[in-house]
């Protein structure tokens, strides 16, 4: 990455409904997320670490997965984001519905 795209990156707004705009603005570079953190730490911003999901909380994904809700509603109501949830409901072995599939409950 140039210095000069380096310096637009800060130009780049902070979208509030983005979890982490280090991906936003990742994508918007197109750079890897890793390297806007990097440049990002070395002109003093302070990155704070990405939560990462308790088993109790995969545990209570799987049971509200069981009862109908979406990986979507899920990640809303935990805090994560839905392919965090999706990720880990898969690794639990469990069967994803499709879309269309909500009807099979």
């Amino acid at each position: 990455m140039s210095k000069r795209h380096e310096q637009s990156l800060f130009q780049i707004p902070h979208r509030p409904d983005t979890k982490d705009p280090c991906y936003s603005m990742a994508r918007q570079c197109n750079v890897r997320r890793e390297r806007i953190s990097k440049l990002l730490r070395r002109s003093g911003v302070t990155i704070r670490k990405l939560r990462t999901i308790s088993e109790a909380q995969v545990d209570e994904a799987v049971q509200l997965y069981a009862t109908g809700l979406s990986a979507a509603r899920i990640a809303d109501r935990l805090g994560f984001d839905q392919a965090t949830i999706h990720n880990h409901l898969k690794k639990r072995g469990v069967t994803m519905r499709g879309p269309h599939d909500w009807h099979q409950l």
